[in-house]
């Protein structure tokens, strides 16, 4: 998924497609496409709705929310880059990669190159 997909990414764009998890996203608010997602990524969006729903109270986001909010649901979120860089930090990469510095965009190319 690109970035500025996944900022504009709401919760009733996710619809589920035999045994895969897809994300239906607008993209320039005229063009439609599936983004395929992993166990792994499936696991993390299904964690986000449940701490959602727990900040809600029990009820479910609505369907035209955004996914990736700003701390307590105060708005879109940004950018990546803040959490991104902690995020590399804690896991102990080094932030300067062999083509320069690791941006958020560094792990779909990453993605998309292993998946051949």
């Amino acid at each position: 998924m690109r970035i500025g997909e996944a900022l504009h990414v709401t919760w009733g764009d996710f619809k589920r497609v035999k045994d895969l998890s897809v994300v239906t996203v607008v993209v320039n608010t005229k063009k439609r496409r599936d983004v395929v997602f992993t166990q792994g990524s499936e696991r993390y969006l299904r964690n986000l709705n449940d701490l959602r729903v727990e900040e809600l109270k029990g009820e479910n986001p609505p369907s035209d929310e955004l996914v990736f909010l700003s701390r307590r649901g105060k708005g879109p979120i940004q950018s990546f880059k803040t959490a991104f860089n902690s995020m590399i930090k804690f896991v102990g990469i080094p932030k300067q990669g062999i083509n320069g510095d690791r941006a958020v965009y560094s792990c779909r190319r990453y993605y998309a190159a292993n998946q051949i």
